[in-house]
């Protein structure tokens, strides 16, 4: 599976999550620029940009193992 986060209005990352026997593999792409409309506020430094995407990734890998 394959997800696109949001860093900021103006960039994005690509995640990709899959699954080998026990393992979850985890690859995630650099930022890139992309045109996708604000939904929250951006994060403002650094660190919180690590955390919102961190934050995100925890629901994808929870959402990956239930199963849904």
């Amino acid at each position: 599976m394959t997800y696109t986060i949001k860093l900021n209005p103006s960039e994005a990352v690509q995640v990709s999550i899959w699954r080998r026997g026990n393992d979850v593999n985890i690859d995630i792409g650099e930022a890139v620029p992309v045109d996708i409309p604000p939904v929250d506020p951006p994060p403002s430094d650094e660190k919180q940009r690590m955390e919102a995407l961190l934050q995100e990734m925890a629901a994808l890998l929870e959402k990956l193992r239930s199963g849904k």
